[in-house]
């Protein structure tokens, strides 16, 4: 298993990544990449979004409990 701290500091660093590249697709107009890159980097960026999400709120029930 892994531990409380490490589930939030591996959520935030995923969440915030993905977070990133979102507004810098935005920006840098990639979303309008040639047909599948688009897709495919939409695709990424929201899988690690919900997975940084997904570990951040597991480490924040888990931290409750503890308490």
């Amino acid at each position: 298993m892994i531990s409380t701290k490490k589930k939030l500091a591996l959520g935030s660093f995923l969440t915030s990544t993905a977070g990133t590249g979102i507004i810098l697709a935005s920006i840098f107009g990639w979303s309008g990449s040639p047909r599948p890159w688009g897709f495919v980097l939409g695709f990424v960026l929201g899988i690690l979004t919900g997975l940084g999400t997904t570990f951040i709120i597991a480490g924040l029930i888990e931290h409750r409990r503890q308490r």
